[in-house]
């Protein structure tokens, strides 16, 4: 993202530097298959990246929009992540 300074550990958001590894937070890591705007390729080194011990990635049919639109994203993404979350709720 932006001349990889997400990956380079070189990017800030609001003046603050970005570190990956200090996200301890729960993390779904969702990816689709078929993406041309972030191809797998380059989405991969993000989860190895974060910090928290619970971090999942999810690798689903379909492409950047209908990964999260559509009738698609009704079958694949919405059920997974409303399952993800429901394992970590209170």
């Amino acid at each position: 993202m932006w001349d990889n300074k997400l990956y380079d550990g070189t990017m800030s958001v609001g003046g603050h530097a970005v570190d990956l590894a200090k996200i301890k937070v729960p993390t779904l890591h969702a990816v689709a298959e078929h993406d041309h705007i972030v191809p797998y390729d380059s989405a991969r080194h993000l989860i190895p990246m974060v910090g928290s011990r619970d971090k999942e990635e999810v690798m689903l049919k379909g492409g950047h929009v209908s990964l999260v639109a559509g009738p698609s994203a009704i079958k694949r993404l919405w059920p997974k992540l409303d399952s993800w979350l429901g394992k970590r709720s209170i």
